[in-house]
């Protein structure tokens, strides 16, 4: 077997992200231990890239080194190899805190108050211990997925590239960093981040943790809590205080007061989201509340891994060049692949991180083929695909092996939607004027619906909201329709909420987005305009235009599945990605790196990177630092 630095056998991936992988090995060297060796690829766009890069993954073996204590993992060497960087550190058997709560959630179950209470208690030690080193720590980025968890529920806590030595006196933080939702006001480059910093990230998790209701969905906006015990209420959104200054000074003070609240043992044990009332604050609260931040994070260009709209990866597999339009897109749910589809009616599956490929799919009719929208099911394992031969067709992403096809349309099917409510459950849109609901297995359709203005209206796209619960739809009539899914019966059943005709009569809908909290719709249509506006009442927020240059329109948009960023790309004689603060619609960076028109942009499922897909043949993955 080949040894890795002559010294450690590599034994499985156990991990991969934008810049690498995690990998299980057998340190050879030393009784066969057990090891996790973190790898990082330094190929990236530009020198600078590579170089924060590297520093970053250097500055986390630096910390690690002089650390030792039951909650974090010891790190044994760094080197590197070629092209790539290596830190290999303790192997720890378990999940993330992450994917622990998603097991739970998906059995219908939750943490009661105990199990809250003890993470609380290992996270406050092993923070209170970074925040007393000499110089103190701030760790800057506390999260689920940085919490790893033993079958005996022992914490570790992972990932100290963003970590930083406290620095007495200084203004604020050279550059920006954190994880949206978790990261505290003052990581946005409004102050220097401090232990406080890191007080409000483990509020953030401890209000995550009592209430089901992840921060990075709707970063500052805090619903109060409702537990049966003020003194636990009061802790938490003392710990959630936008100034500074409010929180808790240290970390022990957050440690006594739990332990005080836990052996009272008066704490609610409530099922997730069922701890408070529903709560959906207006666009005007949340622009109050989180726009400051966002505008201090724009005068922050770079972040640990490269700058805002550097280029991570150009995939050609499609034949770079006009003659070869790429015309759909969709980022696997896992993060792994991104499935593109061209105008010769193929589809590509291939690596996110590396850009190969691994299956091409030819299943649609030749000659009026083009792929017009694709989607991947909830498991990351089945993609969708429709086009102009008018069909929906169901294939697995590693095979090509057909699973399904729906042929209820009668004209080319231009819009296509997977439930990850019922994953039984799709949506497509139609040049015969229909949207229509169906049953992947069966081909049963559920709903049927179509314009209400304009006969013969062409349907050109619909979505389902972030929770499944409703579909929104529109064509060339330029209206934009919200239903609603009861799941009452057997049956699936849909009823209007919303019809909103903000866009000029007869202009097309092209597009359609929901921010990932389900509180607001973006449409981009022929008129050459964006617009923003609730999803329940049709109450318009904004519209944005900058698609005035004539020639030019939106053709696609997606909003960050966190956070409230909105990715619009044009069409004509515009070839751009305009990256908006989706609250109010300013510009705040504009990708330029294509050669014709825009057709798709995708985010990542982590935030952190988008893809663009254009008629110059190729698709574009760079970095959004979202």
């Amino acid at each position: 077997m080949e040894l890795l630095h002559q010294r450690y056998a590599i034994l499985e991936e156990i991990g991969r992200g934008g810049f690498g992988s995690i990998y299980k090995a057998r340190d050879t060297g030393l009784g066969n231990r057990l090891v996790a060796i973190k790898e990082m690829m330094l190929l990236s766009n530009t020198p600078q890239d590579r170089d924060e890069a590297t520093a970053a993954f250097t500055h986390e073996a630096l910390i690690l080194a002089d650390l030792l204590h039951p909650n974090l993992p010891r790190i044994y060497e760094q080197f590197q190899e070629g092209s790539k960087a290596y830190l290999v550190m303790d192997y720890i058997q378990g999940e993330s805190l992450e994917q622990y709560l998603q097991r739970l959630r998906a059995a219908h179950a939750w943490l009661p108050a105990p199990e809250i209470f003890e993470i609380a208690r290992q996270l406050c030690d092993v923070l209170e211990y970074l925040h007393e080193h000499e110089p103190p720590i701030i760790f800057r980025d506390l999260k689920p997925s940085n919490v790893m968890r033993t079958a005996s529920g022992h914490l570790y806590l992972i990932d100290f590239g963003i970590a930083r030595h406290f620095k007495p006196g200084q203004a604020h933080d050279t550059v920006a960093f954190g994880s949206p939702g978790y990261a505290a006001p003052e990581q946005y480059g409004r102050a220097q981040t401090t232990p406080r910093s890191d007080i409000y990230s483990l509020g953030a998790l401890l209000h995550y943790l009592f209430s089901g209701r992840d921060p990075a969905d709707t970063p500052f906006l805090f619903p109060p809590l409702s537990l049966g015990n003020p003194a636990l209420e009061g802790l938490i959104a003392s710990m959630l205080e936008l100034d500074a200054e409010k929180r808790p000074a240290r970390m022990a003070d957050v440690r006594d007061t739990l332990q005080q609240v836990a052996a009272q043992d008066v704490v609610n044990d409530i099922l997730p989201a069922s701890t408070f009332t529903a709560w959906n604050p207006p666009a005007e609260l949340i622009r109050e509340l989180v726009e400051p931040f966002i505008d201090e994070a724009d005068t922050q260009d770079t972040h640990a891994y490269g700058a805002i709209g550097s280029t991570y990866l150009i995939y050609q597999g499609h034949s770079a060049g006009c003659e070869h339009a790429v015309t759909a897109l969709a980022w696997s749910p896992d993060g792994q692949y991104i499935a593109s589809g061209d105008h010769l009616g193929k589809v590509h599956i291939w690596e996110a991180t590396r850009g190969d490929t691994l299956y091409i799919y030819d299943g649609h009719a030749r000659g009026e083929s083009l792929i017009a929208s694709l989607a991947w099911s909830p498991d990351s394992r089945l993609v969708a695909s429709c086009g102009y031969d008018g069909t929906a067709q169901i294939w697995e992403a590693a095979t090509g092996r057909q699973v399904g096809a729906f042929v209820g349309h009668a004209a080319p099917v231009h819009g296509l939607a997977w439930s990850h409510r019922q994953p039984s459950l799709l949506a497509s849109a139609s040049s015969d004027g229909t949207v229509q609901v169906w049953n992947r297995m069966s081909g049963k359709v559920y709903f049927t619906g179509g314009s209400k203005t304009m006969d013969g209206a062409r349907m050109k796209t619909v979505i389902w909201s972030p929770d499944g619960r409703s579909i929104a739809f529109g064509g060339s009539d330029g209206v934009v329709q919200v239903w609603k899914l009861s799941e009452n019966g057997n049956e699936p059943r849909f009823q209007e909420v919303t019809l909103f005709q903000g866009h000029a009569p007869a202009s097309t809908i092209h597009a359609l987005s929901w921010s990932a909290d389900g509180v607001l719709l973006a449409s981009a249509a022929s008129d050459r305009l964006v617009q923003v506006w609730q999803a329940d009442t049709g109450t318009l927020a904004y519209t944005f235009r900058g698609y005035d240059e004539p020639g030019c329109w939106p053709r696609t948009l997606a909003w960050a599945h966190r956070g409230y960023w909105l990715a619009t790309g044009g069409s004509g004689t515009d070839k751009s990605v305009r990256l908006c603060n989706g609250l109010d619609g300013r510009v705040r960076f504009q990708y330029q790196g294509h050669l014709a028109a825009l057709n798709a942009v995708v985010w990542s499922p982590d935030g952190a990177r988008i893809a663009s897909a254009s008629n110059d043949g190729t698709v574009h993955i760079w970095q959004a630092r979202v």
